[in-house]
């Protein structure tokens, strides 16, 4: 069993059950601490399981695999900068693949990544390091997600496409073939995208309007 520890406490309750599922189908990891900077959670427990510190008292668990979960749409470039903040080697994030989702054989994962049930990662899909992909979303044959990349439940990205680092696919949203999303954008729900998306925006419904366009940080 593999020492394994969460970064980001919101999403607790989901990554449990998703650790559970992973062990019944063989037993890979053993969660035994939680890490945020909340400092109202200190010396809490959630689930069972104790927060024990804030985020950079990763080097207390110096043998555990970290697993990230922090962040939204909203917090997007909070996330990049936490994570560039930290500067851990890919060795030290734990990728969670659901054991009732489906990987093809020739799509890769990156480190850190976390695969929930449902999802289909078809043919040739490549995914960065630290994507999520929410219960019943299909990534499409060759398409890319970047790192950082959070991909809402029931999405839909067709063959080709591109989403760059850390942006957002909301939930129920469809991306046509070979269409790319900017960097550090966001596709809100039930939108259906047919046309490049410009780094930074904010678009939705069908077809998408530009409801915002955020600046990217320096170095983003």
């Amino acid at each position: 069993m593999k020492p394994l520890v969460i970064m980001g406490a919101t999403a607790v309750p989901e990554m449990i059950d998703l650790i559970r599922a992973i062990n019944e189908a063989q037993p890979t990891f053993e969660l035994y601490a939680i890490l945020d900077d909340n400092p109202e959670l200190a010396n809490s427990t959630i689930e069972g399981i104790p927060v024990t510190g804030g985020l950079d008292s990763h080097t207390d668990h110096p043998g555990a695999q970290i697993l990230f979960t922090i962040g939204n749409h909203e917090s997007r470039f909070t996330r990049r900068a936490i994570l560039d903040r930290l500067a851990l080697p890919d060795e030290r994030y734990a990728t969670l693949i659901h054991p009732a989702s489906n990987v093809y054989q020739s799509a890769s994962i990156g480190a850190g990544s976390i695969i929930h049930f449902g999802a289909v990662v078809a043919n040739g899909a490549k995914l960065g390091r630290w994507v999520e992909v929410l219960w019943n979303s299909i990534i499409g044959a060759n398409a890319t997600l970047e790192d950082g990349v959070k991909v809402a439940s029931n999405v839909t990205t067709n063959s080709g496409v591109r989403a760059e680092r850390f942006s957002y696919l909301a939930a129920a949203s469809a991306i046509a073939e070979e269409v790319t999303i900017g960097a550090g954008a966001v596709v809100g729900m039930g939108s259906i995208v047919t046309r490049n998306v410009e780094p930074g925006a904010f678009v939705f419904g069908n077809p998408p309007r530009v409801l915002k366009k955020d600046q990217l940080p320096d170095g983003f």
